[in-house]
């Protein structure tokens, strides 16, 4: 077939796929995609075009589909084709996993020297059906490499911020230090923006890179407060997707240790009397980019370690387009992997966008993106604690949670004291997982913990940082139980669970 005649029956066979009828549901091409999706230039990776391909048993019973037919194409952004790039296979070869399982398949090289993006696209015949079935057109991003050295360049010339806003510090105070670091940055000729936002200097590097530093008060005074009583359990709770849980705790080590809240939800879910968890305790370095991606597998996930508010616009061209609007900027959560690891998937996810350079801790931190390119909708109703700074400043990590099916979280507005934020951890976290045996059980639902929480407000630092819960519609009553344990005939709480 001509490419001109390929181009004709696209177009016949757009139509065709918009009023095929039920008699013929299975027949066209499904669930089409290209695994991975996206690279850096000048780096060679295998690429699988796969697509579920349907059938088409006549009356007769014999299968019209033409299996030799199924072929993947490289095409322009609107579907023309470019060129073949060969028959796809359902026969376990050709990179097929499964022989005859109606998902064909066809691995390609690519390397490209030029940055942007290539299409490709499926089609397939049938035996008497003159117009061909087609995928949508398939999206692949190639970005340009990183610049040898940026990684450390990044973290040299933040490092050089830092130092010198903590020796202006003494000699004229906090917002005078932390102002002078804006200028410091703005004067850098590589740092093409910045932004100041509460102690986040927020920059982007060579207009490719997206650093930040958190220019805290070293004289953050610390403190602690109490406990309050559980009740019953509502009628409608919801659970869990499942037992596991994994304690997230990047920075649990020196020489910034933040070990408090995962060692206390070790022990407390550990010992826990109405459910039995399986505990994944993922510290330092083994809380890694790769673990994020693996938090489809909990039903639960505690967090303690640095967050913040990466304050510039995505098209990289602005760090002061947000200025003054709290609605605005992008959650970040700082990670375990440190920035000596430039894998070719780190790397395409910093040309992405999606991690950038965290200069405090030379680790590498996420957006939500990350989450949502990564996790794709695999979360399993699981539960947050978002036990870091500025966690829910806005809706930007939540959203990308619950729309990746995330229930309940809790986390902070602004940056908190330290242990304002172990010692609430513990008191919203010791009413919903009791270790002593009930009854009947006293384990509180989520909106009651919270709820119960006397003092929500962090009274230590300036930023009177607030204690905040987002639950999914109807999440409020999410409760760690196993559903089995439970009496169905106990009295419920009169309290109705708030929002």
């Amino acid at each position: 077939m001509t490419p001109q005649s390929f181009m004709i029956k696209i177009l016949i066979s757009s139509a065709v796929l918009l009023t095929y009828s039920a008699a013929h549901a299975d027949r066209g091409v499904f669930n089409a995609a290209t695994i991975p999706n996206e690279t850096i230039t000048n780096t060679q990776i295998s690429v699988k075009i796969s697509a579920e391909i349907g059938s088409d048993i006549g009356a007769d019973g014999l299968n019209r589909l033409l299996a030799s037919s199924v072929t993947a194409y490289e095409t322009t952004a609107d579907g023309k084709p470019i060129r073949s790039l060969g028959q796809m296979f359902d026969d376990g070869t050709n990179g097929d996993l499964t022989p005859n399982d109606t998902v064909f398949t066809k691995t390609i090289d690519v390397n490209s020297p030029i940055a942007g993006k290539r299409y490709y696209r499926v089609t397939v015949a049938y035996a008497k059906i003159r117009t061909r079935y087609l995928s949508p057109i398939l999206p692949f991003n190639i970005y340009p490499s990183l610049p040898t050295g940026i990684v450390e360049d990044v973290l040299s010339d933040l490092r050089t911020i830092e130092d010198s806003f903590l020796r202006n510090f003494s000699s004229i105070g906090l917002d005078a230090a932390r102002e002078q670091a804006l200028l410091d940055a703005q004067n850098n000729p590589r740092i093409t923006n910045a932004y100041l936002s509460g102690p986040n200097l927020s920059i982007i590097y060579d207009n490719s890179i997206a650093g930040l530093s958190s220019l805290e008060d070293p004289n953050l005074i610390t403190d602690g407060a109490g406990r309050s009583i559980p009740t019953d359990l509502p009628t409608n709770y919801k659970s869990p997707g499942n037992d596991n849980l994994m304690i997230f705790a990047p920075g649990y080590s020196l020489p910034d240790p933040q070990n408090e809240i995962a060692n206390h939800a070790a022990i407390q879910f550990g010992n826990a009397e109405y459910m039995t968890f399986d505990i994944a305790n993922k510290k330092d370095s083994n809380a890694s980019l790769d673990e994020i991606k693996l938090w489809r597998n909990y039903g639960s996930v505690v967090i303690h370690g640095h967050g913040a508010t990466w304050n510039c616009d995505a098209s990289y061209s602005n760090c002061a387009q947000w200025h003054g609007d709290e609605s605005t900027g992008e959650v970040i959560l700082v990670t375990g992997t440190p920035t000596t690891d430039i894998s070719t998937a780190i790397s395409t996810d910093l040309a992405a966008h999606r991690i950038g350079i965290y200069s405090n801790t030379s680790k590498y931190f996420i957006f939500p993106s990350f989450i949502n390119y990564h996790l794709q909708n695999k979360l399993q109703n699981t539960f947050f604690y978002l036990g870091t700074c500025q966690s829910l400043f806005n809706d930007s990590l939540w959203n990308a949670l619950a729309n990746n099916g995330a229930k309940v979280a809790f986390g902070w507005s602004e940056t908190v004291d330290r242990a304002f934020n172990v010692n609430k951890f513990s008191e919203l976290i010791d009413k919903m997982v009791p270790t002593t045996p009930q009854s009947p059980p006293e384990i509180l639902w989520a909106a009651r913990a919270f709820e119960e929480v006397p003092v929500k407000i962090d009274p230590y630092t300036r930023y009177r940082a607030t204690l905040t819960m987002k639950a999914v519609t109807g999440w409020e009553n999410f409760v760690f139980t196993e559903k089995s344990i439970v009496n169905g005939d106990f009295e419920t709480g009169e309290l109705e669970p708030k929002n």
